[in-house]
């Protein structure tokens, strides 16, 4: 039974060629997962696309080419293209960019926590004090005297009477 699996499994002589002891980590990763994805896709590797796509993508970390084809292996049947594996190559770089960010946050709010802080019963009073003070003044003053009234009477009724004769 076991020559009959061997011989429904066509042998891949590029997978055996590029899995030389001498295989970085991020090789032997990239190995793995196009040997996995090309099984998942039920297509055999091209040795022409196989050497690009070393080219291309072996000096990446091996978690980064893991996280990669596992999300193409994800979401398609088929084997990733050059495209594709640069748009997850995105993707992952923008999920991580993300991941920092949160996480310089929170160093961030950690590191406001133990600064000194001002109490709240503080903040309080000075909010009751500010409130209680008078409310400031018009800056201009409405206690003229008797004369002074007279006079802005007068000159508001000449002010009148000439806008009125320049109307009629």
């Amino acid at each position: 039974m076991d020559e009959k699996q061997d011989k429904l499994v066509p042998q891949r002589k590029e997978l055996q060629i590029l899995a030389k002891p001498s295989l970085t980590p991020s090789e032997s990763a990239l190995t793995r997962e196009l040997d996995i994805t090309a099984a998942n896709s039920k297509t055999e590797l091209n040795p022409e696309l196989s050497e690009e796509l070393f080219r291309l993508y072996a000096e990446h970390p091996p978690e980064v080419i893991e996280w990669v084809f596992r999300e193409h292996r994800k979401e398609s049947d088929f084997f990733p293209g050059i495209a594709r594996i640069n748009s997850l190559l995105k993707r992952y770089q923008g999920e991580k960019l993300k991941q920092k960010k949160a996480l310089l946050a929170e160093i961030e709010r950690e590191e406001d926590a133990t600064k000194e802080k001002v109490p709240l019963a503080e903040i309080w009073s000075m909010f009751k004090k500010m409130i209680s003070r008078p409310k400031p003044k018009l800056t201009r003053d409405l206690n003229l005297s008797a004369e002074r009234k007279e006079q802005e009477k007068k000159r508001l009724e000449i002010w009148l009477k000439a806008r009125q004769d320049r109307l009629s």
